[in-house]
């Protein structure tokens, strides 16, 4: 079959998408590649980094076959070590070894309804807690005097035996929870050191 095919758009006129037919009516959308001058990229018009074209005549390193490895040592040429540098230094939240503050967390009996607010206790620096509970339950967190843990989506769903880490926001300082399962069970919050 010939290359590209005709399609209607939505007010029902014929357009012409190119393709280009590998065999057996399999099509595979054609793609253009141009310069910022709207130029086609090809070996006449190579692709230029840094004002010098990747595989052209003039690269020093790709000179006689433009092929991919000189390609290749050319980009490490131009990146000049940048891929070497070691990588920022990155929060620890979500890696390594936690020291959880064990004397200060939390036990609460996870019920149908609401349990009363529970006071999260002093939390670390990262703010981090882990959550885990015996049952899916829904966690509402706040300040004191929050209003009760529902059932949906205005509340944070946490699988039964997950163990879940969070960051609690500056401020907030209480949590409730409410079952989703068709047992009670509890959850234990423990604030990460």
């Amino acid at each position: 079959m010939a290359d590209n095919l005709i399609v209607k758009d939505g007010a029902g006129v014929n357009k012409t998408l190119r393709t280009k037919d590998l065999g057996s009516d399999v099509h595979v959308p054609f793609k253009a590649l141009t310069d910022s001058a709207g130029v086609a990229i090809d070996a006449a018009n190579p692709l230029q980094v840094g004002g010098t074209a990747l595989g052209a005549p003039a690269d020093a390193e790709a000179a006689g076959n433009g092929g991919i490895i000189a390609i290749l040592k050319r980009i490490r040429t131009i990146l000049g070590g940048v891929l070497s540098v070691s990588p920022p230094a990155t929060s620890a939240f979500g890696t390594g070894t936690r020291e959880y503050n064990l004397a200060i967390g939390t036990r609460t009996a996870v019920a149908a309804a609401s349990s009363a607010e529970v006071a999260l206790g002093t939390l670390g620096a990262s703010r981090e807690v882990l959550i885990n509970p015996s049952v899916r339950c829904f966690m509402a967190f706040g300040i004191a005097g929050m209003g009760p843990a529902v059932v949906g989506a205005a509340n944070l769903v946490v699988p039964a035996d997950a163990m879940l880490h969070i960051r609690i926001p500056a401020g907030v300082t209480h949590y409730r929870v409410i079952r989703d399962a068709a047992t009670d069970g509890f959850v234990s919050v423990i604030p990460v050191s």
